[in-house]
């Protein structure tokens, strides 16, 4: 079997209206920790700071309690995920692109289903 090309899953973004709201259901209710706070984001983590980032997003309206989630993977270079995939025949959703969080790229599996990829900076 050929090596991996990306690693654990690394974060998890739900979309939310009302950022306040979950805020207060994460921390308070489930007593998870706000890592990081940005104007439209979140980045919570348990309370050990172990596991995989959750992610709660309201930068995108239109995305707001839609089903489903954003799956992102660490890979060691988004590019090089880019070139296997596209050998591979996977459909690409956004070429490499950088972002403040680092190098990231998004795909689908065979049913459509959005995936993303980042190397962190």
């Amino acid at each position: 079997m050929a090596q991996s090309l990306i690693h654990e899953i690394n974060i998890v973004i739900v979309h939310a209206p009302d950022l306040a709201a979950e805020r207060a259901f994460y921390e308070e209710t489930l007593g998870l920790t706000v890592e990081s706070e940005g104007q439209n984001f979140l980045q919570i983590r348990s309370g050990d700071g172990q596991g995989t980032v959750l992610g709660v997003s309201a930068d995108e309206p239109e995305a707001a309690g839609r089903a489903g989630a954003e799956i992102w993977w660490r890979t060691d270079d988004a590019d090089a995920l880019h070139a296997a995939l596209v050998a591979r025949g996977v459909r690409i959703l956004q070429e490499p692109k950088d972002e403040p969080f680092g190098r990231s790229i998004n795909f689908a599996d065979p049913a459509g289903n959005p995936l993303y990829a980042y190397k962190p900076r």
